[in-house]
C-alpha cells in the first residue's frame, strides 16, 4: 500500500508523530525504495510533544526531518481561520495543529502520507477499547445501543447530562444488522463507520487542502483496509497490547524509543490557550454576548456554566459560536 502511494510525479512526504503508524510509513517507504524522503513533525512547548521520538526515528532512516514548533501561533486568529476552513462545525482542537503542520509541509511538498485510518482498523485507542476485550454475552437491541451510547459517554467531551442541560437530544443510533458480533467489534466498526469519516478524515482533509496539500493514507488503501476488517481480533488487541499484529510485523524497523511507547493523542494544550489573551477576548465576543447566533440554538444561561470551566467543552462551544456567525444564517435546530 505505500508502495502504490508514494507513485507521483513530484517527491512524497510523511507526517512523522514518532508513534507506531507514522514510523511504520516511514519503514515501509523506505523498504520500498524511496531514496530520498522528507518527513515532518509538530511539537508544543507545553503539553504534547513527540518530537523526540520522531527524531530517533527521522535518525534511523536518514531522512530529510522538518520541526515545527508551537511557541509562534496566534491561537485566536487561528480559531477564525478555522471556522472558514472547516465550513461546519467542528470542535476538534487537534484541527489547528493539523492545519500549521499542514501549511509548513506545504513549503515544502506537494504531497505527503500519513497514519489515519490505522487505530480505527487495528484496536489502537487501548483507553476505549480495552474494557470492552472479551466481552461476552449474547446479542440483543437493547444491549447494542446501550453498548454504543457506553462508548459514546466514554469517549465525549459532553456527556448525556451534559446534552440535555444544553436542550440538546443525544445523537440516534442504527440498528446492528449483523447480530454476530462482539462487543469490541461492534465498537470498532462503529468508529470506522463514525468517528474515522466524521472526524479524523474531515481534520486532515480540510487542513490539506486549505493548503494545497495531498494527503495520502495507506492504511485506508482499501485491499489493506479491507484485510484488516477481516481480521481477528486476537490479531488487533491481546492481554499485553494493542495493535498487535502491527507490532509484530513492525516493531524491528523502529528505534528502541518508539517500540515501548503507548498511545498519545494527536491533542493541542486547549486549557493553556483559553487562558490567552486573544482566545479570552474571543470568548467575550462570541461566548459571553447573549445576542450571538448560537443562543438561538442552545440556552444562554445554560451555556455559560460550560464557557466558565475553561476546557474543552468551552473550547467546542467557542469553536461552534465562530461558525454559526460565519455560515449559520440558514441553520436550524
Amino acid at each position: 500500500a505505500v508502495e502504490q502511494q508514494l507513485v507521483a510525479d513530484v517527491p512524497v512526504g510523511v507526517f512523522l508523530s514518532g508513534g507506531l503508524d507514522s514510523s511504520t510509513l516511514v519503514a515501509a517507504a523506505r523498504a520500498r525504495g524511496a531514496r530520498k524522503l522528507t518527513t515532518i513533525s509538530f511539537g508544543f512547548e507545553d503539553g504534547l510533544n513527540e518530537l523526540p521520538f520522531a527524531r530517533d526515528v527521522a535518525r534511523k532512516y536518514a531522512t530529510d526531518h522538518l520541526e515545527l514548533h508551537e511557541k509562534s501561533v496566534d491561537v485566536a486568529e487561528l480559531l477564525l481561520k478555522m471556522a472558514d476552513v472547516f465550513d461546519e462545525p467542528f470542535g476538534d482542537s487537534s484541527n489547528v495543529p493539523a492545519f500549521l503542520i499542514a501549511r509548513e509541509a506545504r513549503k515544502h511538498l506537494k504531497v505527503v502520507i500519513g497514519g489515519e485510518g490505522s487505530d480505527e482498523l487495528l484496536a489502537g485507542y487501548r483507553g476505549w477499547y480495552r474494557p470492552l476485550r472479551g466481552a461476552k454475552g449474547l446479542f440483543n437491541l437493547a444491549r447494542h445501543q446501550s453498548l454504543l451510547r457506553a462508548h459514546l459517554e466514554r469517549t465525549s467531551y459532553f456527556k448525556s447530562a451534559d446534552v440535555a442541560a444544553l436542550g440538546l437530544r443525544p445523537p440516534a443510533l442504527a440498528e446492528e444488522k449483523d447480530r454476530g458480533r462482539t462487543a469490541l467489534e461492534r465498537v470498532l466498526l462503529w468508529d470506522v463507520q463514525n468517528y474515522l469519516p466524521g472526524d479524523i478524515l474531515v481534520k486532515g482533509d480540510r487542513a490539506a487542502m486549505a493548503s494545497s496539500l495531498e494527503v495520502r493514507a495507506p492504511f485506508l488503501d482499501r485491499p489493506f483496509a479491507e484485510f484488516c476488517l477481516k481480521l481477528p481480533l486476537g490479531y488487533k488487541m491481546d492481554a499485553k497490547s494493542d495493535k498487535k499484529i502491527l507490532r509484530d510485523a513492525f516493531s524491528s524497523d523502529w528505534p528502541e524509543s518508539v517500540r515501548g511507547r503507548g498511545k498519545q493523542g494527536f491533542g493541542a494544550p486547549v486549557e493553556k490557550w483559553l487562558k490567552g489573551d486573544g482566545v479570552r477576548a474571543l470568548k467575550r465576543e462570541y461566548l459571553e454576548n447573549p445576542s450571538r447566533r448560537i443562543y438561538s440554538h442552545i440556552p444562554f444561561e445554560a451555556a455559560c456554566s460550560f464557557v466558565e470551566r475553561d476546557n474543552y467543552q468551552t473550547w467546542a462551544l467557542l469553536a461552534l459560536s465562530l461558525w454559526f456567525e460565519n455560515h449559520g444564517r440558514t441553520a436550524t435546530r
